[in-house]
């Protein structure tokens, strides 16, 4: 007896369809759209119940360090502009 897979198949536009989509809600970060898209795409995906964003919570954690080798983009942008306009206001003031 020979056994062999049935599988569904899906035409190159529809896959094309899907990845857009997948695309799409990967560049807007929206977890519950990739999932749909591919419980949609594949009859038998099975995601499980909780959604955990791997990247997301390593960020987190690497921001939350106080170690000094990662600098915040916000306050060190802050004290940058600071200096600008404080340069600005001497250069403005005539010298007594």
């Amino acid at each position: 007896m020979i056994m062999r897979a049935i599988e569904k198949r899906l035409s190159w536009s529809r896959i094309r369809e899907i990845l857009e989509s997948l695309t799409g809600a990967i560049e807007g970060l929206d977890c519950k759209r990739v999932l749909a898209t591919l419980q949609e795409a594949v009859a038998e995906y099975r995601p499980n119940d909780e959604i955990h964003d791997h990247v997301w919570s390593s960020r987190s954690a690497v921001a939350n360090e106080t170690d000094g080798k990662v600098t915040n983009l916000a306050d060190r942008r802050r004290h940058l502009e600071g200096r600008s306009r404080h340069r600005s206001s001497e250069e403005a003031s005539p010298p007594s």
